[in-house]
């Protein structure tokens, strides 16, 4: 698969590209061509009108579900359990994870009608913290 092309300018030119159009200095099309960013990212970025460097900590992919507080007390609550001798399926976190997501009143796309999170979710719960282990 070949890579995406989504973001491949650099932060700084486009913080120069915006500071540059909301000074009036120069439009768009010109700032777009001299500082080798997508005009209508830096349209959308001097819309916006917070700060330049606010703009750019935008991440590409789909958003947590878990803020990194809970997952690590979802993790936490994994180890406390393997240390007791009751190791985990995956069967059980994921029904956990769907569990403290109601808990804290967080929107999420688990399986309502198996009553668990999905496989996808899982993986990436085990890849973002190595220390779990599974039964």
């Amino acid at each position: 698969m070949a890579p995406t092309k989504r973001k491949i300018w650099s932060k700084e030119a486009m913080v120069q590209a915006v500071e540059a159009v909301r000074e009036k200095k120069m439009g768009y099309l010109k700032a777009s061509k001299v500082y080798c960013v997508p005009k209508g990212t830096l349209e959308r970025y001097v819309k916006d009108g917070r700060p330049a460097e606010e703009l750019l900590e935008v991440k590409l992919g789909r958003r947590p579900t878990f803020s990194p507080a809970l997952e690590t007390k979802l993790s936490k609550y994994c180890l406390l359990m393997a240390e007791r001798f009751y190791g985990l399926r995956c069967a059980d976190i994921r029904t956990m994870a769907l569990q403290l997501a109601a808990q804290n009143g967080i929107s999420n796309p688990f399986n309502k009608e198996k009553k668990e999170a999905g496989q996808k979710w899982l993986h990436g719960f085990l890849k973002r913290n190595p220390s779990v282990s599974l039964r």
